[in-house]
């Protein structure tokens, strides 16, 4: 397993021009011909460009400890059998997780191009599979982001209608000051203060659930006083989430996510 300390934010690194499979491979050395040392060395040039490419599918992260399972004649074709990473302290999205463990098998990259010193891509899609874990403080941490500002901005209609009540901010300009987040009791305990046009509260707990393997569902919505409410967050097709669990540390999520080249 190699462990890389990463300190930076990589969200504005260019993204390499397309390629096409052929040009990728073009000029791999076959297994017989290279000798063993040479295939070691092979094998330390991946990694790093392996690290490199997954720094670029996140706004940052803290810390990546990579397990490339596969043989050196497996490599030397561009084929990655099996891949394991550990991701600490990763933004995603705008979205905060303390640790992101995931594993992805089958992947083809263009190594021919990885060894002219040329950025990793990915060949065919991939189906990353894993758990990631939340705190309080990460989810505190991720209001402001689009995923949750979309969110916030549906709770603020739906109170405004069960109150009949104009809305008190207009929602284009909806952000988060300031934010109090707990787990406990299986249920997400939440006040926020937010700004717009004008400066608002709103507290409410609620229940955190899946309505399906793309869809987040916030149930026992309770605020104001009013009747239970539900939300929904949409995650987007390439989201396949199995399982949520949520303790009094954390919010656990199982499941799988697809990667494209």
């Amino acid at each position: 397993m190699t462990r890389f300390p990463v300190t930076s934010d990589l969200s504005d690194l260019g993204q390499p021009a397309p390629i096409s499979p052929e040009e990728s491979q073009a000029d791999l050395p076959q297994a017989q011909d290279v000798p063993r040392g040479q295939q070691r060395l092979i094998r330390r040039v991946l990694t790093p460009a392996l690290r490199w490419w997954l720094q670029t599918q996140v706004e940052a992260v803290t810390e990546l400890e990579i397990d490339l399972q596969a043989k050196d004649q497996q490599v030397l074709t561009g084929y990655l059998p099996l891949v394991r990473v550990l991701a600490v302290g990763v933004i995603f999205q705008g979205l905060c997780l303390t640790q992101a463990r995931l594993q992805a098998e089958n992947i083809r990259v263009n190594l021919g191009q990885v060894l002219r010193g040329k950025p990793l891509k990915l060949l065919e899609p991939i189906q990353a599979w894993g758990e990631l874990h939340l705190t309080s403080a990460d989810l505190q941490q991720s209001l402001d982001s689009d995923l949750m500002r979309s969110a916030l901005r549906d709770l603020v209609v739906i109170f405004s209608q069960e109150l009949d009540q104009p809305l008190p901010t207009a929602l284009a300009t909806l952000h988060v000051a300031e934010a109090t987040v707990n787990f406990s009791h299986g249920a997400l305990d939440c006040t926020l203060n937010l700004l717009g046009e004008q400066p608002f509260t709103i507290s409410f707990a609620s229940e955190i659930g899946l309505a399906g393997p793309q869809c987040l569902e916030f149930r026992q919505l309770r605020a104001f006083g009013l009747e239970p409410q539900t939300i929904q967050i949409n995650l987007g097709e390439n989201v396949h989430l199995e399982t949520l669990r949520l303790t009094p540390e954390k919010l656990i999520c199982e499941g799988g996510l697809t990667v494209f080249p």
